[in-house]
Order: structure tokens, then sequence, then C-alpha cells
């Protein structure tokens, strides 16, 4: 029961929100985040909206808020002001 956790998530679109460890996997796999910002509205857990882009790809992918999010959102803001 425990490798079904330890496997990596996949995300689509069509899913309302993405988990940490999917933007982790991304940063893995070459994405690069270039803007962050609190999701827009009230919700129960607090989303945020990140920008990853690689080449020429762009993804906006909302984020459900945890701590591996918050460690990556300073990071983000100062790629986002250079």
């Amino acid at each position: 029961m425990l490798s079904l956790y330890l496997q990596p998530r996949h995300w689509s679109p069509r899913e309302g929100y993405a988990t940490g460890d999917v933007v982790l996997r991304l940063l893995g796999e070459g994405w690069r985040i270039v803007a962050s910002q609190p999701a827009p509205g009230q919700r129960r857990a607090p989303l945020f909206i990140f920008t990853l882009e690689r080449e020429e790809e762009v993804l906006t992918i909302p984020v459900l808020d945890g701590p591996a999010v918050r460690g990556l959102i300073p990071s983000a803001e100062q790629v986002a002001v250079a």
C-alpha cells in the first residue's frame, strides 16, 4: 500500500488543482517557475497560481497550499521580479 503513495502523481489541466509534489516533479522535468500568486476568491484551502515555462511551452497551474509550495514561493517571486 505504501508504494501507491510513493509513485509520482499525474496532473491534468482538467483537474481543479495540483499538489506540491506535482510542481516538484515538473521542476525536475525541466520546467521553471516564472510567477506565483495567491488564487483569487475564498476557498476552504488556499491555492496559488503558478506559471511555469519550459523552452517555448507555458503552463499555468493552480496548486494547493502546503509546506513544499510555501518553500517554492520566494524563489518564484525572485524570478518574476528579475
